[in-house]
């Protein structure tokens, strides 16, 4: 072990540690203390007396919270409910993510390996002799006998990777991933991070902190892999390895890879990694990559070979994948079986002009995806003995590692760290004494520390800010009503925000927003709209604004919901860490809702209502899509947040209210104010009464991305449209399934026809359909209805043979149950009459005809509705017994069928039926269909309107829609 006790004697300096300890301030660094600390609140612009002080208070419950002082002294739940302390990284596995030689260093002393660090200096009270072995006894428990391995990089991402770390948010709580970059109070030091870390390991926790880090103060940015490869790779851009390939350079000009083994090379040495740097030119040259590579397990590898010019791996002296020619960067993949242990591996390259790429990857059992220059073997060392020495790896000893287990627990380490071996966790020896009991003097309070007590290096700001803090929670202790005041309501709000650092992108009251340092960080792709489109959003309200279903899922989950303008990620901090949030800000922000009784009533149909709420959205009247997206279809503006979400994320009273006033919640937004003062500029439209029309457009957005498409939003519409007569249109429709057929006649009435459950499928009103998903492009996915007033009809198969009044519908797909589809006539014209179209299926025992035609119900009426027949008759000779049932149509399925008295010039045969208490069916028996009446059953809640059929006769129905 002589590596590890030289290390520990010297403490090297390293690019990344602290040169001088008089240079940094080493005192706890953690954000919201170091921002408010001594302040006031409120605008520069504010008089003196309208200024208001930081409640100091708070900010000392912070600093008790964020050292974890009750991980030590113990004290009640409801203190630990005010203190939200932050539990200190699992130790467990660590030694799956940190390297021991950064652990050895660390622990020898942790403020000067990371300046402001929350970590106390445990051993900081003995003697230099003994903190080096005591350190060095402690990362032989910390570490593990399977050293971890470094891995290569991709240098060509490591200036993506600084400006996706300032782009997703890291830049909200660290210093700006520049060279040289400035050092903020306010941020958590990331100096030490490519000698804490692996390449992998980092990786993994950028994905998933959380597991280490379960008090969650470093969230997930839910980061793609890719974002994580190039942060990782900004982290390792230093990163170098021993040389572990020989290389021979040549010079000439190639269109295909030459026979390199009949050329002279120019010069010849080793290098590190497949880097075409090495070569002088910038074109004309070629390049021989020969190696080693150690293949960890015997079984089928992937290889891919990624080039700007030609390549080709070989392995074995076989090829394995081969991008040859002239052309930009790209990849060739190719497989084969290897053996586990050592193989030769040559990698040729040459380069014509232009751009100079080469990119190795492999991938096999047990392995992911990764440069091929993480297996391949370093060269025969050229250095001396004593360098040797120098660089000898970590070595594992048991024997240090069982002392290091002993002290892990008689130093209290266990009280801040969980550490598990199988099912325990191993426990403190010691227990300190009770917070409320401390002397606010001595331990760690202390002016100087010493003895076993925890140096956290403290300021002298910081420690009477503690001691502060600790005063008023023991005077606290005794007063429910004020510790309830505390666990509770804003006090535990403003609580919660300054641990987790939420004043860093979000203003609430006073407090937060984006520091005047960390402006710059916050991005937007839509420049056009100024700070709303790369500043995180207010917080004041938003109790009242969410709903509780998706704020729950906001602090759960976080959210990326603004992405096509903010650049900044909501983070993940998962619901154990800040889930009680939800109930505070509901208690706090959430608004009564209004009575009943005040709430604006429409007095027509809800189809009507989001037809005219899709008009007003639309570009033909108050143009919310010029600035906002609609489900998959971009705004024909600037890219404000998705209209389709909306009910999904607001509450309507909040969405009602704003509408009315977006300024009045959004002080200096550039949304528009639709009615000012109360006023509208569509006073024939719903009454011309604002609250009806706002609460249209919410009704309307309510059908999400299944709500009809607003007028103007697809650029090149392709819109169908029947003129003399009827318009067939076959293609997969939205509501009709994959074989959908839909008719528009050129009275402006439509239907969509299923033909794979033989059904009505939908009716509506207006435009008919927009062939431009079909008809441009690869022509995929399901286009809906143009038009309003969208009347959808029962979903499963038309006829069932029903032995009880209240057996149940069957179900089940018709063509999967006997049914087949017999085609369809195009639309007949006769003169005089209106214009047919009919669908013909069976069932295998009544062959049916499904025929449609425009219809009014006088000729004054000014819009134009649908008619159906329907007519049944045996299939083929078959018979249906009694025992079989009796054969029924569905033809409706609502939360309310009523019966009515026949309307005027009907004859006394027909019923008339009010459906929701909105629109009317009215159905007429045809010839031979006496003695059959439509029937109306309740099943569970709903209703169902069925139409009896004889078994062994024709019969026809005539229903007439008017809606």
């Amino acid at each position: 072990m002589l590596w590890c006790l030289s290390t520990i004697a010297t403490l090297p300096s390293t690019s990344w540690a602290i040169e001088s300890a008089a240079k940094v301030d080493r005192s706890p660094r953690i954000a919201g203390y170091e921002r408010y600390h001594g302040q006031t609140l409120g605008d520069a612009a504010d008089e003196e007396e309208d200024r208001q002080p930081v409640d100091e208070l708070a900010l000392g419950r912070l600093l008790v919270g964020e050292l974890n002082c009750v991980a030590c002294h113990a004290t009640s739940n409801e203190l630990k409910q005010v203190l939200l302390s932050k539990q200190a990284p699992r130790l467990t596995n660590v030694s799956q993510r940190v390297q021991p030689e950064w652990i050895l260093e660390y622990l020898a002393d942790p403020h000067l390996a990371k300046p402001g660090t929350t970590m106390p200096h445990i051993l900081g009270a003995l003697q230099e002799n003994e903190r080096a072995s005591a350190a060095l006894a402690l990362t032989h428990f910390l570490a593990s006998d399977k050293p971890l391995r470094n891995s290569f990089v991709d240098r060509g991402l490591a200036n993506k990777g600084a400006n996706t770390f300032q782009r997703v948010g890291c830049a909200a709580c660290h210093n700006l991933a520049k060279d040289g970059a400035e050092d903020w109070k306010t941020s958590v030091s990331l100096a030490h991070v490519s000698q804490k870390y692996t390449v992998e390991s980092l990786a993994r926790f950028l994905k998933e902190p959380h597991e280490a880090r379960p008090s969650a103060r470093m969230p997930s940015l839910n980061l793609k892999d890719e974002e994580i490869r190039e942060i990782v790779a900004w982290f390792f851009r230093d990163l170098t390895f021993p040389p572990n390939l020989t290389y021979a350079y040549y010079e000439g000009s190639w269109e295909n890879l030459p026979n390199f083994s009949e050329l002279k090379s120019v010069s010849s040495g080793e290098t590190s990694g497949f880097d075409v740097e090495i070569a002088p030119k910038k074109s004309d040259y070629g390049l021989v990559f020969t190696g080693t590579i150690d293949v960890p397990a015997a079984g089928e590898y992937q290889f891919w070979i990624t080039s700007d010019d030609g390549s080709e791996l070989k392995i074995d002296g076989a090829s394995v994948a081969k991008m040859d020619g002239i052309h930009p960067a790209q990849t060739k993949a190719g497989k084969t079986r290897l053996d586990a242990g050592k193989h030769p591996v040559v990698v040729e390259f040459f380069q014509q002009g232009g751009g100079a790429e080469l990119k190795v990857e492999v991938q096999g059992p047990k392995l992911s995806r990764r440069p091929l220059e993480s297996l391949l073997v370093a060269l025969p060392s050229k250095a001396s003995a004593g360098q040797e020495l120098a660089k000898r790896p970590f070595e594992f000893d048991p024997n240090l590692a069982a002392q290091g287990k002993e002290l892990f627990t008689s130093l209290n380490c266990a009280a801040c760290h969980e550490y598990k071996q199988g099912n325990d966790t191993l426990k403190p020896q010691h227990q300190a004494t009770e917070l409320a009991k401390i002397d606010l003097t001595k331990g760690c309070l202390a002016e100087s520390v010493s003895g076993k007590s925890a140096n956290y290096r403290l300021s002298e700001a910081q420690r009477s800010s503690i001691k502060q803090a600790l005063k008023a929670l023991k005077d606290v202790a005794s007063q429910p009503e004020a510790l309830a005041a505390l666990t509770s309501g804003p006090a535990k709000i403003h609580q919660t925000f300054l641990a987790f650092n939420c004043y860093a992108c979000h203003q609430r009251g006073l407090y937060g927003g984006a520091e005047k340092i960390r402006d710059s960080v916050f991005e937007t792709t839509m420049k056009e709209m100024g700070d709303e489109g790369r500043l995180p959003p207010s917080l004041n309200g938003v109790g009242d604004k969410l709903r509780d279903d998706w704020l729950a899922k906001l602090l759960n989950e976080g959210a990326n919901n603004r992405q096509n303008y903010m650049l900044t990620h909501m983070p993940r901090y998962g619901s154990g860490a800040i889930g009680h949030l939800k109930d505070l800000l509901l208690a706090s922000d959430r608004k009564p809702e209004p009575a009943p009784d005040t709430i604006a009533k429409f007095n027509e149909p809800d189809y009507r209502i989001k037809a005219a709420g899709r008009h007003m959205v639309g570009g033909n009247s108050l143009s919310c899509i010029k600035c906002h997206d609609f489900g998959q279809y971009p705004s024909i503006g600037i890219r404000a947040i998705n209209l389709a979400s909306m009910t999904s994320r607001l509450r309507e009273d909040w969405f009602v209210r704003y509408l009315a006033n977006p300024q009045e919640y959004r002080p200096g937004t550039r949304m528009p104010a639709a009615w000012p003062f109360g006023t509208t500029s569509l006073p024939d439209l719903l009454e011309g009464k604002p609250e009806l029309q706002i609460r249209a457009v919410w009704m309307y957005l309510s059908d999400g991305e299944k709500a009809a498409i607003p007028a103007g939003l697809i650029r090149e519409p392709i819109e169908l449209v029947a003129t003399d007569t009827p318009l067939v249109y076959r293609n997969f429709i939205e509501g009709a399934g994959s074989r959908g057929i839909g008719i528009a006649f050129p009275e402006k009435v439509n239907l969509a026809w299923d033909a794979n459950n033989m059904r009505l499928a939908m009716i509506w009103h207006g435009a008919f359909i927009d062939a431009s998903r079909h008809w441009t492009g690869r022509g995929q996915g399901f286009t809906g209805p143009s038009g309003d007033e969208i009347l959808a009809m029962p979903d499963g198969r038309p006829v069932a043979y029903l032995t009880t009044p209240d057996q149940a519908w069957p179900e089940g797909l018709a063509r999967e149950n006997g049914y087949r589809f017999q085609g369809y006539s195009l639309p007949v014209v006769a003169k005089d009459q209106p214009a047919l179209t009919a669908f013909q299926f069976t069932d295998g025992r009544l062959d049916v005809i499904d025929q449609f035609s425009a219809w009014k119900s006088s000729p004054n009426d000014t819009t134009t509705d649908l008619q159906r027949t329907i007519l049944t008759r045996p299939y083929k000779g078959s018979t249906i017994s009694s025992t079989d049932g009796t054969p029924q149509f569905r033809v409706l399925k609502a939360s309310r069928i009523e019966q009515e008295e026949s309307l005027a010039g009907n004859s006394s045969s027909s019923t008339t039926w009010l459906i929701d208490g909105v629109w009317r069916l009215t159905i007429e028996p045809q010839a031979g269909t006496q003695g059959l009446h439509p029937q109306l059953r309740t099943m569970g809640n709903s209703k169902e309107l069925l139409l009896p059929l004889h078994p062994d006769k024709a019969t026809g129905w005539v229903l007439k829609f008017n809606w």
